[in-house]
């Protein structure tokens, strides 16, 4: 590998691989990607990085990134040219908001595309197998992505993903792809021409997921043009033009059913798992379960049951302190137009003061 060229360690299938991967072909940034094998994946990326994830980004002066909303945090930083965070103050604390909608309230709705489906299982499995576990023989390059699927069936059943609630995730998905592929009728992406943060963590559930599942694409974006045309874009190794985010921090219309789910569906979940984090007794510095217990929130029209994700309130955590750092004037602007979309309870969450710990929130 070259001196100057990052390397990408990641799998096609990767929620958060489809994430990353558009980001950095669309910033130039010279990579290199691989899927790891098993044991770099359970050893070696751990001792870096303390889990067994990807994407992982490894650096040209040897630093390990890990999460992919720090990896494009750091690499925006040391990459200033075409960024795509919006610089006004609605966009910029939109694009936070609905990065945190599309990595953390989607997981339902995406990881349900893939594992409920057993006719996606051959080709996650074959990518797989020679991968994890290159020159052994096929009954055990075949045996190692079992311990991976085994391993999502049961976080699938964890966030809700069961036989009495799956009609309910997937008319919620139905929803917000008809809404989606509306907006994007009217522009190429989100907030114009040019594709923001929120469309790079849009493509972690909607490339990574359902565009790479030929069950879920047949069923879910075939019959949306617009919006497969959007995936296909994402998903294209060619480096487009930069255009431009929209003029006077315009916000459309045709985003307002998407904050209206952030604001109506997902702030009762923030709240709930809030409440379940306060009563845990954990010391300070040591990191919080991935999984809290049962939270109930409104879903499509109905209440739905899973179980919270202390990590996601470290995501919200960040949103708000998008809007802690804008100056006093432009911070007030945003609270009024959060307020005008019915997203007080947003504003008036109190987040107990959190870390990132791999891919655990932890107390401060």
């Amino acid at each position: 590998m070259a001196a100057d060229v990052s390397l990408l360690y990641s799998m096609q299938l990767s929620w958060y691989s489809a994430k990353v991967r558009p980001y950095l072909r669309f910033k130039g940034i010279p990579f290199s990607e691989r899927t790891p094998t098993a044991w770099e994946y359970y050893v070696v990326i751990p001792r870096h990085c303390g889990h067994a994830v990807v994407p992982i980004m490894i650096t040209p002066d040897g630093e390990w990134l890990q999460d992919s909303s720090v990896i494009i945090e750091r690499l925006e930083q040391r990459y200033p040219e075409r960024p795509v965070v919006p610089s006004t103050p609605r966009q910029r604390f939109a694009a936070y908001l609905l990065e945190l909608w599309a990595d953390e309230f989607w997981l339902p709705a995406g990881v349900h595309a893939r594992w409920s489906f057993p006719e996606n299982y051959p080709k996650w499995r074959d990518e797989l197998s020679s991968a994890f576990a290159p020159g052994f023989p096929t009954l055990i390059q075949r045996a190692l992505p079992l311990v991976l699927k085994r391993f999502m069936q049961q976080v699938n059943r964890r966030l809700g993903a069961t036989p009495e609630q799956v009609p309910q995730i997937e008319r919620w998905l139905a929803q917000q792809l008809d809404h989606l592929d509306c907006h994007l009728a009217t522009m190429p992406y989100l907030f114009g021409t040019r594709p923001s943060l929120a469309d790079f963590s849009l493509a972690g559930p909607i490339c990574g997921h359902l565009r790479y599942d030929e069950a879920a694409k047949r069923r879910w974006l075939q019959p949306r043009p617009h919006l497969l045309a959007w995936s296909e874009r994402m998903a294209s190794g060619e480096r487009r033009p930069a255009g431009e985010f929209l003029r006077d921090d315009f916000i459309p219309e045709t985003l307002r059913p998407m904050l209206a789910s952030v604001f109506g569906e997902m702030v009762p979940f923030l709240q709930a798992t809030i409440e379940q984090v306060r009563s845990m007794s954990h010391r300070r510095g040591a990191h919080l379960p991935r999984f809290s217990g049962l939270v109930r929130f409104p879903l499509a029209g109905q209440t739905f049951s899973r179980q919270g994700i202390p990590y996601t309130l470290w995501m919200a955590q960040r949103v708000q302190g998008v809007l802690a750092d804008l100056p006093p004037s432009q911070a007030e602007e945003v609270r009024r137009w959060v307020k005008s979309l019915g997203g007080d309870g947003f504003l008036q969450l109190h987040i107990p003061r959190l870390s990132r710990v791999g891919v655990h929130a932890a107390l401060k």
